[in-house]
């Protein structure tokens, strides 16, 4: 009971049974293309213009990393490097169209309102 503070980071198990609850995502404002990153985890990348986001090597990101993907605008976001989905789409559908990046496995999985 009561409140904790704490600054810098705040590591835990990286199990099943590590879980938080009842907290918000930060969010980025991108307007322009750049490589997905490990300070992306757990990020909404809001996507304000028709930029590309590059998926780095197998192995770079952390297993489990996943980040929401925002197109704000009406221009379309486009995925590159090596991925997996359903129908091998690489961009997002349309304004207001959200994709997940995930890595498990070794694979990254963008799931999600997407088209080509």
């Amino acid at each position: 009971a009561g409140n904790i503070t704490t600054t810098g980071s705040l590591t835990g198990g990286n199990v099943a049974t590590s879980k938080l609850s009842g907290f918000v995502s930060n969010t980025s404002a991108e307007a322009s293309s750049r490589t997905i990153a490990t300070t992306d985890n757990g990020m909404i990348l809001k996507c304000t213009a028709a930029i590309t986001l590059t998926l780095p090597a197998a192995g770079t990101l952390p297993e489990g990393f996943n980040c929401m993907i925002l197109q704000l605008n009406t221009g379309q976001v486009t995925f590159s490097g090596t991925f997996s989905n359903r129908n091998s789409f690489t961009k997002t559908a349309g304004q207001y169209a959200i994709a997940t990046v995930m890595y498990i496995g070794g694979v990254y999985i963008i799931s999600g309102e997407m088209s080509n």
